[in-house]
């Protein structure tokens, strides 16, 4: 799984791409929202997005991320987030129990529609 994880906490994106490669995927990461716009175009198969990402309009970055039919993951620091969301703080296990949920309803959803 290809995964984009952009965060504005080097540390914590860092930890997860070792814990990511680790695991076999391919991370791609981005530290504002104009790296992560740009890394849009990698086709990523999910995204990993800190709400708290400088540079950029999140509405924007979601509405490209929604272009390429890629799903996303918002790491947030409201324990009442909705749908495809993660309070901070979490453990690794239950980041990629995320990913890959989302991952496999978004494989799913694919299937269904063709």
């Amino acid at each position: 799984m290809k995964i984009l994880f952009a965060s504005p906490d080097r540390d914590l994106v860092s930890s997860f791409k070792l814990i990511l490669d680790e695991r076999g995927h391919d991370t791609l990461a981005a530290y504002d929202g104009t790296q992560a716009i740009s890394a849009c175009e990698n086709a990523a198969d999910i995204a990993v997005i800190d709400e708290r990402l400088p540079r950029t309009d999140m509405a924007t970055l979601y509405k490209i991320l929604s272009s390429h039919e890629t799903p996303t993951l918002t790491l947030t620091y409201s324990q009442s987030g909705g749908q495809n969301t993660l309070p901070y703080p979490f453990f690794p296990d239950e980041f990629m129990a995320a990913c890959e949920k989302l991952y496999s309803e978004n494989q799913t959803k694919r299937g269904e529609s063709t």
